[in-house]
């Protein structure tokens, strides 16, 4: 049982030192960023957003969805557990 303990402990701190600490993991030549890249934190402080899409003819052709018409039938089965037949 001791070995299995400190079995998991050598993985949880090899886990913990690759993803936290160190500023890359890389498996040969792909290199992922860590989480702990110091990004963290920084706000955007405004946001642009572009409506010339608005003005433009593919948008102005769209056509908006018919009304569809309420449900007219049986809802529901007396069993629903039992097959259809």
């Amino acid at each position: 049982m001791i070995w299995v303990f400190m079995a998991v402990l050598v993985i949880t701190g090899t886990v913990l030192y690759f993803g936290f600490f160190k500023d890359k993991i890389t498996f040969g030549t792909i290199s992922i960023p860590a989480f702990n890249t110091g990004n963290i934190g920084i706000v955007q402080k405004s946001i642009d957003i572009d409506f010339s899409i608005l003005d433009s003819e593919e948008f102005k052709n769209l056509t908006p969805f018919e009304d569809v018409s309420p449900f007219e039938g049986k809802v529901g089965r007396e069993d629903p557990f039992k097959p259809n037949q």
